[in-house]
């Protein structure tokens, strides 16, 4: 009997995916296949006004191994009663305080026990179909530990045609480099390895993802990273969007990269130059499992001062801006981006602006 059929009838007069029409049927080749174990987790908090769409997301798939784990931060909207009206699809749920996403990510961690795992926040969607898909990867090459797919946006309840994904370039400096523009939503793990990465951290609660993503790719390097052209996810944008708080997010992100350039050798006078008053980089410190055979240290550290140079919301001294040019250039001259070399203008042309 068709999954549609056997969940709750939606009241709310919405029609289309994932309320009046489910999965298709997957091809033949993939159910004879021995199917892997997928974990989704939904972190979730006061988002009742979605959440009811991304668990019929999930369920609509029709996958059946399956572990679905809803983590409530102690909802006070009607998140409780919609999980509740689905509770018998839904393998562990649970509402109570918690610390934020990232501390509910690795409260589903612990009771995850699926061979493929990934996070699904309370206002995003899995496409239709992907679970299958994704299973056949996982299944195919016992070796991937990692796909990537590509995700689109649901703006105003309009799912916007422009695809977006993540890459891996020729190496993992410049993976990396790239990675900060993160597509988490399509972004599949084998979970004991996240597992041995222990979950995500909990200090973060903007750039977890992201963390997560340069620890493995320090830990593992990018021979079982594969990826796909399909869309496995869509991306909700609306006002209460926690990374619609670009200001915080990027503070995040630039105790993200300090810390690792700490750990690669920077000296401490100059992270305190790059570090605002307002940032704490001591209340961040970690031990960086790098891997010297998927890392050169000398071009990381070049990539990472690229980045924070040319975030637009931290406007550095003039002379600090140019000093940290100056030494990103000396760590790697050869296989620079044109753009590289015009951002001493661009640079003068903020302080003049």
């Amino acid at each position: 009997m068709d999954i549609l059929n056997r969940l709750p009838l939606a009241h709310n007069g919405k029609s289309g995916y994932p309320w009046t029409e489910s999965s298709e049927m997957p091809l033949p080749q993939y159910m004879s296949q021995n199917l892997p174990k997928i974990s989704i987790i939904t972190p979730s908090f006061n988002q009742g006004q979605f959440i009811e769409e991304t668990i019929r997301s999930v369920l609509l798939q029709d996958y059946p191994n399956l572990e679905y784990i809803i983590i409530d931060g102690g909802s006070r909207d009607e998140t409780v009663a919609i999980v509740k009206k689905y509770e018998k699809w839904i393998h562990y749920w649970v509402s109570e305080t918690d610390e934020g996403q990232s501390d509910a990510i690795n409260k589903g961690l612990a009771q995850a026990t699926g061979d493929v795992f990934n996070w699904l926040n309370s206002d995003d969607l899995l496409a239709p179909n992907v679970l299958w898909e994704i299973a056949a990867h996982f299944s195919k090459d016992k070796h991937t530990n990692v796909l990537m797919g590509k995700l689109q946006v649901i703006r105003q309840q309009i799912l916007l045609p422009e695809k977006y994904g993540m890459h891996c370039l020729e190496d993992v400096e410049a993976t990396m480099n790239f990675g900060r523009l993160m597509a988490q939503p399509s972004l599949f793990f084998r979970l004991e390895k996240l597992k041995i990465l222990r979950g995500v951290d909990k200090r973060f609660h903007y750039c977890m993802d992201l963390d997560l993503w340069y620890r493995y790719l320090l830990a593992y390097g990018l021979s079982a990273v594969k990826s796909t052209e399909q869309v496995l996810a869509y991306y909700r944008v609306h006002d209460a969007t926690k990374s619609s708080n670009e200001k915080e997010a990027d503070a995040e992100r630039l105790v993200l990269i300090l810390t690792l350039l700490k750990a690669l050798g920077l000296s401490k006078n100059r992270i305190n130059e790059l570090t605002p008053q307002t940032l704490n980089i001591n209340d961040y410190d970690k031990i960086w499992e790098m891997n010297l055979i998927f890392l050169n240290k000398t071009r990381m550290r070049a990539y990472l001062l690229e980045q924070i140079l040319v975030m637009p919301r931290f406007d550095f001294p003039l002379m600090t801006s140019l000093k940290f040019w100056f030494i990103s250039l000396k760590y790697q001259f050869f296989g620079r981006r044109p753009y590289f070399f015009t951002l001493p203008l661009r640079f003068v042309y903020r302080k003049w602006k």
